[in-house]
């Protein structure tokens, strides 16, 4: 359901109320009701880094936004980055998306999805320039947007369990609810929990 989704926003990214909504029922299909959770900046992270792959929606289309208009630096750019460009040198006074992209102004322009994609591909520029320039994949769109727990120890000491790795808390050979109760033991040791 989640992929026709981002398929979508990339040529029409919805509004706020709508992202909110989504993220809504995300966060209650996965958490089914249960009064306690961890945040969702831990949830979010890669299973080897503590969390469970819980998507942002706000953050996902982001990446896909940025990574549509990371094809303009494609040596063999589609039809509809030279019209993009053509608006922007007629609205603007940039001359074409990468200008806008390298610039650090902003850029008042009510054009969607072209204006959300500019925002999302200077956050990844203010992060590691030159990235776009790369015509990156999403993976790393996504390791750059997320946010990255690298304070957060990659061990952890449970009482009468001792120290553990989120990789030997997640082993593809542990059972499913023995992972699980040692990651809500992990909640309750680095205080990340969220009412």
């Amino acid at each position: 359901m989640l992929s026709l989704f981002w398929y979508h926003t990339t040529v029409s990214p919805p509004p706020q109320n709508i992202i909110t909504q989504l993220q809504t029922l995300v966060n209650q299909f996965v958490w089914k009701g249960r009064k306690y959770h961890p945040r969702v900046e831990l949830a979010s992270l890669r299973i080897n880094n503590g969390g469970i792959n819980l998507p942002i929606v706000k953050v996902e289309i982001e990446i896909r936004l940025a990574k549509t208009l990371s094809q303009a630096y494609a040596t063999h750019t589609p039809f509809w980055v030279h019209v993009s460009n053509y608006i922007l040198h007629t609205c603007t006074t940039h001359n074409d998306i990468t200008q806008s992209i390298s610039q650090r102004r902003s850029i008042r322009l009510a054009i969607e999805p072209l204006r959300s994609g500019l925002s999302a591909c200077r956050k990844i520029e203010n992060r590691i320039p030159n990235t776009m320039a790369s015509v990156p994949p999403i993976s790393l769109l996504r390791n750059i947007l997320q946010s990255q727990a690298s304070d957060e120890p990659n061990t952890l000491t449970i009482p009468s369990v001792g120290q553990v790795s989120w990789e030997e808390i997640f082993h593809k050979h542990r059972h499913r609810p023995a992972s699980d109760l040692l990651w809500l033991a992990t909640w309750d040791q680095a205080n990340l929990l969220q009412t």
